[in-house]
């Protein structure tokens, strides 16, 4: 992390540490409100603390809680749980769930403290990088996430270290494009993140973007650790290539009858068990493995799309509107205050960013980078705030650069 010098060396310091005391206290407060940490996580959350135990304990990267409960596990990517293994071998004895949200807050902690340094890489205020840290700290979409154990808040981690190793320069470039590519074991749709920031890059053409030649040192890095993994999943089951074999039943879950015709479904995902004719999933298991049932459930949703070619431009529009316009689809507390804190964060960034000019040309095209995986992500998939959430953070710099400094492009340094 470049600074100017001991001067701002130890405020920078101390406004990180601040922001991620704050960040972890607040995001425990919260996980706590529910209840116990250790009671039971929704969601994905039990898959990823049960791999995590499994490794643990020695078992391998297998999970007692699918169908498959002695095979290698290809679903669920292995970063998160490998992390989450670490405290569960140093405390056998603490709660599999309690580990699991403990462990989510200190990486929210974490990245928001990240965030106080990249945004002081772009703007050179100190007190733009710690509001943008506070803000991060105190976004309640975040705190959602860690109730059940989500992996974004590590994505989100590993990816602004990988940022700011890549932003330092020299041979810190290349450990940055391998953090990265080590988030794509977090969250798998940024493995097409090189290719949107080929795109981006090319529009904004930013000053001081690594070279041609050092780019492609760099994607060969970025790629390794998802390439071993997709290598590790054929060697465990002939299948290739395969990233995760969760793709085929997101992409059949967002693409069907169900999403296609029901409001309360419309854009969003349901589990295909609920497909009106779809055979159950245990029982499809019961004949296929895990990577053929992938292959099976992706050429249902291909299917589907090519049966039902006119339905795409609503299931489209509806995927668009769960992704990126903050409105509250369950009318519960939690979903009208964390859509209240989205439609804030994009409207500042709307009136406020867009008014003063945008960022420097660097950020943009990160900023736009992000924006193009999540926005694909979205169309291919279905929309939601999981997706978004990985986009949200960072709008958060340039808005507190109006709010707080100069102006979005002003900065010293930025170019």
């Amino acid at each position: 992390m470049a600074v100017r010098g001991p001067s701002v060396r130890r405020p920078l310091l101390l406004a990180c540490a601040a922001v991620f005391l704050l960040a972890f206290f607040a995001g425990l407060s919260f996980a706590r409100l529910g209840g116990e940490l250790d009671r039971p996580a929704g969601g994905d959350g039990p898959y990823y603390s049960g791999l995590a135990q499994s490794l643990a304990q020695g078992k391998g990267y297998i999970l007692a809680r699918s169908p498959w409960p002695e095979a290698p596990h290809l679903g669920r990517l292995p970063v998160w749980p490998f992390l989450l293994s670490l405290p569960m071998r140093v405390f056998p004895e603490a709660g599999e769930f309690a580990v699991l949200r403990i462990s989510a807050v200190f990486f929210h902690a974490l990245a928001s403290a990240l965030l106080v340094c990249l945004t002081y890489q772009f703007w050179k205020r100190l007190r733009v990088a710690a509001a943008a840290g506070v803000m991060l700290a105190l976004y309640a979409p975040a705190y959602g996430l860690l109730s059940d154990g989500y992996p974004e808040p590590c994505w989100l981690a590993l990816t602004l270290a990988g940022i700011l190793l890549i932003r330092r320069g020299g041979a810190s470039q290349f450990a940055g494009a391998l953090v990265a590519g080590v988030a794509v074991l977090v969250r798998s749709n940024f493995v097409i993140l090189p290719l949107t920031l080929a795109v981006a890059a090319w529009v904004w053409r930013p000053n001081r973007f690594p070279r041609a030649a050092r780019c492609l040192g760099l994607l060969a890095l970025f790629l390794i650790p998802s390439g071993l993994w997709v290598l590790r999943n054929y060697a465990v089951s002939g299948a290739f290539p395969v990233l995760s074999a969760m793709e085929g039943e997101t992409f059949y879950g967002g693409n069907n009858a169900v999403t296609a015709g029901d409001w309360q479904y419309w854009g969003y995902w349901v589990f295909p068990d609920r497909i009106p004719g779809e055979t159950p999933k245990q029982k499809l298991a019961q004949a296929m493995d895990e990577a053929e049932l992938n292959r099976y459930y992706r050429r249902k949703g291909l299917s589907f799309l090519r049966a039902n070619w006119g339905s795409i431009p609503k299931m489209v529009l509806g995927k668009l509107v769960r992704g990126f316009v903050p409105v509250p689809v369950v009318p519960r507390l939690t979903s009208f205050l964390g859509s209240f804190f989205r439609a804030a964060l994009l409207g500042a960034f709307l009136l406020l960013v867009l008014r003063h000019g945008p960022a420097d040309r660097w950020y943009s095209t990160l900023l736009w980078a992000v924006f193009l995986v999540v926005l694909v992500t979205t169309l291919v998939f279905y929309g939601s705030a999981r997706f978004t959430f990985c986009l949200e953070p960072f709008l958060i710099p340039p808005v507190a650069a109006v709010l707080f400094g100069r102006g979005a492009g002003d900065g010293e340094g930025t170019g």
